[in-house]
């Protein structure tokens, strides 16, 4: 499931206020860029909030409108209003038919499969009915939001991305940690190399490989090992290391590269998706790029773009990635663009769907993609 439209508004009528309004999203890949504080990881953070929510997440305030593809049959429109921690409105519409609808009092209405009508319901004004009255046998339209957010993967690139974290793993064979949705945790990268070798064995280790040396890493072999302990209870502190092709010795994790571990930890998050039949929603990938000069920038786009094609995959997944970085934007064509224009109370957003000639003139010019941000041809 894709998010096709979205709109968001925050702090309404008040001086802070903030919109995206009526936003339309590419089905595979949309590259958000904008000059720094421009906004493009608050709406990245925007989209990984409305999962949270959706997981069953504590709420806080905001209001969202948005139009998700669920296949080439189904259209689902939800919108939920939320100010101080209460649920104000709540509506799920799938082809056109209300399916839920509650108010601020927590009373409702959802559609009964088994019952073939609508029921009456009342919660808390503080809990989502999408994600209270989830149930597979009289509501099962609602698994399509509950999926959703489940598979939704936020990476936060030009952060340390696990490098500083260590595993605590509890026995001397080194195959069982104490870390629970390491799968969700972009720092728990450690815990998830241990269970994908667990699952898939050298296959993994082969794939990450050839992804890496794509990047022009070339890594002969990577190991989970013992860096001190912890008494109570007896445990093992692991970590990475690494020894590329050229080398005699194994680099520590501590020694690793910054740029080398972004673009490992993430490769690894990646492939752990794909094996792990997990990649059919949504990764949010802010500051991609970060830290890696022009080749490898570049490259570790076209990687993504090769690996998440849906000429390769059954089930698409729909990416977003935030830059203001030269070499991103120059590696990823304009169709992909959402340019961010900040304005007071939210910002004006550029794409080839909502400004085709704009774009259509900008290539005729023969300059580089990030000269459209740069140049601000955008304005006129």
């Amino acid at each position: 499931m894709i998010i096709k439209k979205y709109t968001y508004l925050q702090h309404s009528n008040k001086p802070q206020m903030w919109k995206i309004e009526q936003c339309q999203f590419h089905p595979e890949l949309n590259l958000i860029v904008g000059k720094n504080a421009s906004g493009k990881t608050r709406i990245v953070n925007t989209i990984n909030n409305l999962g949270g929510l959706l997981s069953g997440g504590r709420i806080g305030s905001g209001n969202w409108e948005i139009v998700f593809q669920k296949d080439q049959k189904t259209e689902i429109q939800y919108s939920l209003s939320i100010e101080n921690y209460q649920v104000l409105k709540e509506t799920f519409i799938e082809n056109e038919q209300i399916r839920l609808e509650r108010d601020s009092s927590g009373k409702g209405t959802i559609w009964a499969e088994k019952l073939q009508q609508k029921i009456e319901f009342q919660i808390e004004t503080h809990e989502l009915a999408a994600v209270k009255k989830c149930d597979s046998i009289q509501h099962p339209f609602l698994s399509a939001l509950s999926q959703w957010s489940s598979f939704l993967r936020t990476y936060r690139f030009a952060t340390d991305f696990g490098r500083n974290t260590m595993a605590i793993i509890v026995n001397s064979t080194g195959t069982e940690t104490r870390e629970e949705d390491f799968d969700k945790d972009p720092d728990k990268i450690i815990a998830l190399y241990n269970d994908a070798i667990k699952q898939w064995g050298s296959r993994f280790f082969e794939e990450i490989k050839k992804d890496m040396q794509f990047l022009n890493y070339n890594l002969k072999e990577i190991t989970i090992e013992s860096v001190g302990k912890i008494q109570a209870p007896p445990a093992s502190l692991y970590a990475f290391h690494i020894q590329e092709e050229d080398l005699e010795y194994k680099i520590p994790q501590r020694e690793i590269s910054q740029g080398m571990f972004r673009a490992l930890a993430l490769i690894i998050h990646l492939n752990y998706l794909q094996f792990s039949s997990s990649a059919q929603s949504c990764i949010l990938i802010d500051d991609i790029g970060e830290g890696l000069d022009f080749e490898r920038s570049s490259r570790l786009i076209k990687l993504i773009l090769k690996k998440f094609s849906s000429k390769d995959n059954v089930s698409p997944v729909q990416i977003f990635m935030t830059s203001n970085d030269r070499f991103v934007m120059n590696a990823i064509p304009l169709d992909y663009w959402l340019l961010i224009d900040r304005i007071p109370g939210g910002m004006n957003i550029f794409s080839k769907k909502n400004s085709p000639e704009m774009f259509e003139e900008f290539e005729f010019t023969g300059l580089n993609n990030f000269d459209f941000l740069a140049s601000e041809y955008f304005k006129g």
